[in-house]
């Protein structure tokens, strides 16, 4: 069907495959991404000013919070506390630094550094929100749970490392039958993880939201740096030879 719908329209498929596919400038990529930068940013800030003056938002946490503790059980706190932990700082860093150091050796450099400033930069965005914003976390978990609740730094950084990891295994042609098998866990990852920090109400719902928002505009960043010409020769893509 698809080699078919080829035939027919060739042109649309150059089209494509010239802005999609190819590692040259392209204005359309460039707009995309600035796109969704902005439509996360403005989703970003729109809930960031709401958490800090709208009691209407405060309220709605606060129903959903409770709402969420009434469906808690030993198995979904389980299943729960394993995916928050697959998103944790310590779990994270330790698969973000080995796949960076694999990818590295194996020549392709500029995956792993962009994989590792996706989580650095996730991390750095996490501690000055928390740090500006200082709000706290639900009252049951403070005792247990330190630092503040604005934004979920798990959610974050979840968005940024495991988004980023299903554009590297989507750009790779052609794609097989098992790039879409490896990409189901981690964008698994980036619905779950949120859901998990407001199952455990270790963060008020509207946190995570505002993280994931966040966690795009960082995303389409990362992506359209990726193939931002400058970096062609300091950082090859794995295409492309290294320079003597």
């Amino acid at each position: 069907a698809l080699a078919s719908l080829r035939r027919r329209l060739p042109g649309l498929f150059a089209f494509c495959e010239r802005h999609f596919r190819h590692h040259g400038r392209s204005w359309l990529r460039l707009l995309l991404g600035s796109a969704c930068f902005l439509v996360g940013m403005r989703g970003f800030a729109r809930l960031l000013h709401a958490v800090l003056t709208d009691s209407k938002l405060v309220v709605a946490d606060h129903r959903l919070h409770n709402t969420v503790a009434l469906f808690r059980s030993v198995e979904l706190h389980r299943f729960y506390s394993f995916v928050t932990d697959l998103a944790g700082p310590v779990l994270q860093t330790i698969f973000v630094v080995a796949l960076s150091l694999i990818l590295w050796a194996a020549g392709r450099r500029r995956e792993a550094f962009f994989l590792t400033v996706a989580l650095v930069g996730a991390g750095l965005f996490s501690v000055f929100l928390k740090l500006l914003v200082h709000r706290p976390r639900p009252a049951e978990v403070q005792s247990f749970q330190g630092g503040w609740s604005f934004p979920s730094g798990h959610t974050l950084s979840a968005t940024a490392v495991y988004g980023f990891l299903v554009y590297l295994l989507l750009r790779d042609a052609p794609r097989r039958w098992w790039h879409y098998v490896l990409i189901a866990p981690p964008l698994a990852l980036i619905v779950l993880v949120p859901l998990s920090r407001v199952y455990l109400g270790v963060h008020w719902p509207y946190d995570t939201v505002a993280s994931l928002a966040l966690g795009i505009s960082w995303l389409s960043i990362l992506i359209t740096l990726y193939k931002f010409p400058p970096l062609e020769h300091r950082l090859p893509l794995s295409t492309e030879k290294l320079s003597p």
